[in-house]
């Protein structure tokens, strides 16, 4: 992987050179770099040596390369949470702070990573007010004419729309998502599996079964992600057992724990378990069943803890919210102002034009009524210097 490479050597001039900002930011894309590879045990020791090489430097002011990292770190820790943990609280502490840190500092760039990831806790969670996320990476991506972001932001907010049965909105915002993502793109079969799951809930099985199966073709391949391809395996597996395809559904769910358990990847595999349990126990063979239940059990265990920790946390989470949706407020407010101030700016313009011409036109009138009377008054003279003239006078 090219980008380790560079990631290293990058480490081992910042080492030479005594640079504590080069050293983090080397650690933290040294952690991503493995991260990507679903390899959690070498990522979590370089983002630990990140994190306190940060501790050591955050008071001291700073650059622009530290912050990249902080937010490389943010990103990743959070990621983590989510795909090792199942800890959702933790890795929305780590996406709020993020999100936080590159608002204050205007990355933006930054900023939209960090709302997409807390879009895609909110949905994992069935959190539905994460659509809010959603459309502001929509919105921002119109804005600026970003095609990327205008597709990331659409696909997040069908998800939405879809958990919601706004099945129309969920088909609108997803064509527009499908439109403008190319078919290599890792997430394409993501996109399908939703389409699929959309049909499913309009009773249409065999579109949806048809959408499914394009959807597994992205399965396994290097570019995606065990967490995504769990996800697929699981509303494959799912709809298989409702269409009483037990045998196919069994494969199928087999094949999203095998991908679970060689990536240590925890997102869908309680749930994998659960429907697996399931599909034994419809065939007769208890035994199996009870076997995969045990397992679901003792996987959802921290699941259902952190449910608990939600509990104890949501008044905090309720706080963050509510303060980011007041600055979405004020800075919603400014932009009024702003346009207010504008559009009074141009009434007073067209006042002003329309003014401008009434009194155009008053001069017309005026200058045409002057025209006229000096006419009048020249044709008395003229008359009146005959009349003298004819008279002998003079004038």
């Amino acid at each position: 992987m090219q980008a380790l490479s560079h990631a290293i050597m990058l480490d081992s001039l910042s080492v030479e050179k005594d640079d504590k900002e080069g050293r983090l930011l080397a650690a933290a894309y040294i952690g991503q770099c493995y991260l990507a590879m679903d390899q959690y045990d070498s990522c979590s020791i370089y983002f630990a040596r990140g994190k306190e090489i940060w501790d050591a430097i955050k008071s001291h002011e700073p650059g622009d390369n530290a912050y990249k990292a902080v937010y490389v770190l943010h990103n990743s820790l959070g990621i983590c949470a989510v795909n090792i943990e199942n800890d959702y609280e933790k890795a929305m502490l780590h996406f709020t702070e993020g999100a936080k840190t590159a608002s204050e500092r205007g990355d933006t760039y930054y900023n939209i990573i960090f709302l997409s990831n807390m879009a895609v806790v909110c949905n994992i969670r069935e959190d539905t007010s994460g659509i809010k996320y959603a459309l502001e990476i929509y919105e921002y991506g119109r804005k600026t004419s970003d095609t990327s972001l205008i597709s990331n932001g659409a696909y997040l907010s069908a998800m939405f729309y879809s958990k919601e049965n706004e099945l129309e909105k969920a088909r609108d915002m997803l064509g527009k998502s499908l439109e403008l993502t190319p078919k290599e793109d890792p997430r394409y079969g993501e996109m399908l599996n939703l389409y699929a799951e959309i049909f499913f809930k309009e009773g249409k099985t065999e579109d949806a079964e048809k959408y499914f199966q394009k959807a597994m073709e992205y399965v396994g391949m290097p570019c995606v992600s065990a967490s995504a391809a769990t996800a697929i395996c699981l509303s494959f597996g799912n709809f298989l057992l409702e269409e009483n395809s037990t045998g196919e559904a069994i494969m199928t769910l087999k094949k999203g724990t095998g991908i679970a358990e060689a990536s240590d990847n925890r997102v869908h595999k309680y749930q994998l378990y659960k429907s697996l349990s399931k599909a034994y126990e419809t065939l007769g063979d208890y035994s199996t069943a009870l076997t995969y239940h045990k397992k679901f059990s003792k996987e959802s265990e921290n699941a259902l803890n952190i449910e608990k920790e939600r509990a104890i946390n949501d008044l905090n989470r309720k706080y963050e919210q509510e303060k980011y949706e007041r600055e979405i407020q004020q800075h919603n407010i400014e932009i009024k102002k702003k346009n207010r101030d504008l559009t009074i700016a141009i009434v007073f313009l067209i006042a002003a034009i329309g003014l401008s011409g009434v009194i155009l036109s008053l001069y017309r009138k005026k200058k045409q009524t002057v025209h006229a009377d000096c006419q009048t008054v020249q044709g008395r003279i003229r008359k009146e210097g005959t009349q003298r003239r004819a008279h002998g006078i003079i004038g």
